[in-house]
């Protein structure tokens, strides 16, 4: 006797990581000000700052993995970069700085409803370039 079954498999990890990107959400107002401004610019312009910081960031400041990774034009990076230190002073020199910016970006993503995009890169060697 076969059966079929439509409901989707979930593996503990995913799932795992899905309600605490749900838990997340929830939690929008530990978010640093210049962060939210971003965000706030982004849903108001179309604007995509906070996907290409967090990218940046991701890569480790490279401009050419994040213009991949976007699929842009690597100018396109640049100027972008330019205009969100311009726009928000932010100042990604301190490295230890980076993890209070991806999970505050991370965060902004989840907002605009892309959960998807932090979800394939919540792997240590992702954020941690190990």
């Amino acid at each position: 006797q076969n059966r079929t079954f439509s409901a989707k498999v979930f593996y503990t990890e995913g799932y795992r990581l899905r309600l605490m990107l749900d838990q997340m959400k929830s939690r929008f107002d530990l978010v640093p000000d210049v962060y939210k401004r971003m965000y706030e610019y982004d849903k108001e312009n179309h604007t995509v700052y906070c996907e290409t910081l967090y990218y940046y960031e991701l890569k480790n400041h490279s401009v050419i993995e994040t213009a991949q990774e976007l699929f842009t034009h690597r100018n396109t990076i640049v100027y972008r970069l330019r205009k969100i230190k311009d726009m928000f002073h932010i100042d990604d020199a301190h490295e230890s700085e980076k993890l209070i910016r991806l999970i505050s970006l991370s965060l902004c993503l989840i907002q605009m409803n892309q959960d998807d995009i932090v979800l394939e890169h919540m792997h240590a060697s992702d954020i941690f370039g190990k």
